[in-house]
């Protein structure tokens, strides 16, 4: 049965704003819940800088080519920030080999802020939501300032998600030994996780991530709620505690959304994008 589309009051489709991060982990994955949206009538305008427009480009004539409401997917492009970083690394590419490339990278986070507020300011009138990734924090108070409710998007799982939280709130450090071989226990969680102190960020020594990562959940916290690219079979302890235990936050799996663009062809043709497949993606994609 097809999907009836979403109207606001004056029979218009929705049309929502999406706003991926830059790197290949992050822009895929939302712009294949883009195409889930889009599928079901929602009118969808992804956001993003030249070279990510390209690497989705597939994404996004596929879902019009396919559609039947017209023309339900769109990209807007703002200029890649100049941060002296070359074409192939603006891609994502050989940031793993190139701190400083990693560190210029993470920049344009924090630049594509007024970009961002530029366009809202010029399109908010015609925009009825934002879902931008859970990294740009400050867009929460962009959409917040036009009146228009944030989604967070988060390219992880609720189990990764809930493991941040706790973290953030608990200072899992505090009876632990400075041993990096130290066996730290993350509290309150269904499962008992642990994990060595060195594979943990230490907010002593790295305390600007820490910092941004408490923006991070701040803006979620305040937001209208989350999209996650899982599943609840996936987790089902994880959804539950995530909702009903630890953060009572509106949240909502839609994953997992790469099946939505397509074959497992088209699916690892665009994750190698940003560089060689693993050996085993094959497998893990069956």
């Amino acid at each position: 049965m097809a999907a009836m589309a979403p109207t606001k009051n004056d029979d218009q489709p929705l049309h929502i704003l999406f706003f991926p991060f830059l790197l290949p982990g992050h822009l895929i994955p939302m712009a294949d819940m883009a195409t889930v949206f889009a599928a079901r009538g929602v009118r969808c305008t992804v956001l993003t800088t030249p070279v990510q427009g390209f690497t989705i480009r597939s994404v996004v004539d596929r879902a019009n080519d396919s559609s039947a409401t017209g023309t339900p997917m769109s990209i807007s492009v703002v200029p890649f920030p100049d941060v002296g970083l070359p074409p192939a690394a603006q891609s994502g590419r050989d940031l793993a080999t190139s701190g400083d490339y990693h560190d210029r990278f993470l920049q344009t986070a924090e630049l594509l802020r007024e970009p961002f507020r530029r366009f809202l300011s010029d399109h908010h009138a015609d925009i009825d939501a934002v879902v931008s990734d859970s990294l740009f924090h400050w867009s929460a108070h962009a959409a917040a300032e036009h009146g228009l409710p944030r989604i967070a998007f988060l390219a992880t799982s609720m189990f990764a998600r809930a493991c941040t939280d706790t973290l953030l709130r608990c200072n899992v450090f505090e009876s632990c030994s400075d041993d990096p071989r130290a066996v730290v226990s993350l509290p309150g969680l269904p499962h008992r996780v642990e994990q060595r102190r060195s594979q943990m960020m230490d907010p002593t020594k790295r305390p600007h991530e820490c910092a941004m990562f408490q923006l991070v959940h701040a803006a979620d916290r305040s937001s209208y709620g989350e999209l996650f690219n899982s599943f609840r079979e996936l987790e089902p302890g994880y959804a539950e505690h995530y909702r009903a235990t630890q953060l009572r936050r509106r949240a909502w799996l839609v994953g997992p959304v790469a099946l939505a663009s397509g074959s497992v062809e088209d699916v690892a043709s665009r994750g190698a994008v940003a560089g060689a497949l693993s050996p085993d993606a094959a497998g893990c994609l069956r």
